[in-house]
């Protein structure tokens, strides 16, 4: 199950943080020494305290800012481009290679498809893991 809570993020001046605030969620909070580390810490703060209310089977409170669709908030939407890149950027190209004959015969001979073979080895090389 997915959920979205309000949360205020503010720049404490005393401690040099930024600080994480729910307000529909009393017992979580975060920070972090900017505003991306506090993001990240809060989206873990509120994972970390809803599986604990899922876990011992209490309610899930609704969140009242997001119930009402008069509201309106200013959210950061995080993106990573190299995933929007796998999805969107799949056109095929061709490639040339040179490879020693007789690794070209053994391909052939076990039926290898270099095609694949060759974005394995890539993906592999470059970490992607699908």
């Amino acid at each position: 199950m997915k959920y979205v809570f309000t949360s205020f993020i503010w720049k404490d001046e005393e401690s040099e943080t930024f600080k994480v605030y729910f307000p529909d969620l009393p017992d979580c909070s975060a920070e972090g020494k900017d505003f991306q580390e506090a993001f990240i810490e809060a989206w873990k703060a509120l994972g970390c305290y809803l599986y604990e209310l899922e876990k011992n089977k209490k309610p899930i409170p609704q969140d009242e800012y997001f119930s009402n669709p008069t509201q309106r908030a200013t959210i950061p939407i995080e993106v990573d481009l190299a995933e929007i890149r796998r999805i969107f950027d799949t056109e095929l190209i061709n490639k040339s290679l040179r490879i020693p004959k007789w690794l070209d015969n053994m391909a052939k001979e076990n039926k290898i498809n270099f095609s694949q073979t060759l974005r394995e080895a890539l993906k592999e090389k470059l970490g992607i893991y699908d």
